[in-house]
């Protein structure tokens, strides 16, 4: 079935799913599934042309920030166009950040049995599961369904991996974050999270060249040159300790009271290290207003007061 889609609307997940940089591709498509022209037509049929109507005030609505509106519209665009596919992954989103975890849950279900090759509802699936459920055996299950039914490997491998990486399973994510690197060389989330792997696994030389290579490839990463201070740590490697974290901490000089916080979300399966005395030795000093000295008050001649 052909889709038309309207534009490319990015659902960062990163600090939900707890993977760096990763992103679900929600593509936004026409309401009515197939239309012409990439839906800049209003369909013929009235009944589909107000499903379209309610599918953009329910995106414009989302956009701003209201999402019950947004809400209400999806549902009256499923309610008048049930096939689509499209009005329900953006319903189901809506449920999802409105805490609807059930809901969301049931109608991505809903549009695999649909469509079992879309790879969107596999992979929104899944950062359900992993970001609001916590439960990354489940969102596992959905990735390997994926496969299964046909849907490429690599349209779902950033979710799987990192369902597998949060289950401890390193030789499983492994080879799912190398084919990612090795498609796409530039793709500085991949590298991270192969370097994640590999420090999992011990590896952490490798680790280290990893992120090293994600920090340069993304000048504004903070967490990269992190990674690599925790990897070098492991190492032994002193200076390349404290040049990563002067890295570190001139990307983001709060890195030091986000430290702990990245432990505890990145290294789900063992303590990476405390790196927390030397960030407070990078702290730069507050800043001493010089005092005044004191002046003695003066008697009623004009002469200061002796005490």
């Amino acid at each position: 079935m052909k889709r038309a889609a309207v534009f490319v609307l990015f659902l960062v997940i990163g600090a939900m799913a707890g993977l760096p940089g990763y992103a679900a591709d929600l593509k936004v498509w026409s309401a009515v599934d197939g239309a012409d022209k990439a839906g800049k037509e209003e369909p013929k049929d009235p009944k589909m042309a107000e499903a379209q109507k309610d599918f953009n005030l329910g995106l414009i609505n989302m956009q701003h920030g209201d999402l019950d509106k947004a809400e209400g519209h999806f549902k009256e665009a499923v309610r008048l166009n049930p096939a689509s596919i499209n009005a329900r992954l953006y319903l189901a989103d809506v449920y999802q950040k409105n805490k609807k975890s059930v809901e969301a849950v049931n109608l991505y279900r809903d549009v695999i049995k649909t469509d079992p090759t879309d790879p969107r509802a596999y992979n929104l699936l899944m950062a359900v599961y992993i970001g609001k459920i916590n439960v990354p055996q489940e969102a596992a299950k959905v990735g390997e369904e994926a496969i299964k039914a046909g849907v490429p490997e690599g349209d779902v491998s950033a979710a799987l991996g990192w369902s597998y990486y949060l289950m401890g399973e390193m030789d499983k994510a492994e080879p799912l974050f190398k084919k990612l690197t090795e498609t796409d060389k530039k793709d500085s989330s991949a590298l991270n999270n192969l370097g994640l792997v590999y420090f999992g696994q011990g590896r952490y030389k490798e680790a280290a060249g990893c992120f090293d290579e994600a920090g340069r490839i993304n000048t504004g990463s903070t967490l990269a040159p992190y990674f690599a201070a925790l990897a070098y740590n492991k190492l032994g490697e002193e200076g390349k300790v404290k040049e990563s974290l002067t890295e570190g901490v001139k990307r983001d000089p709060e890195l030091g009271s986000k430290a702990k916080a990245y432990n505890r979300q990145f290294f789900p399966n063992g303590d990476p290290g405390d790196l927390s005395v030397l960030l407070d030795s990078m702290k730069k000093p507050e800043k001493i207003e010089d005092k005044k000295p004191e002046q003695k008050p003066e008697n009623k001649d004009g002469k200061k007061e002796e005490k």
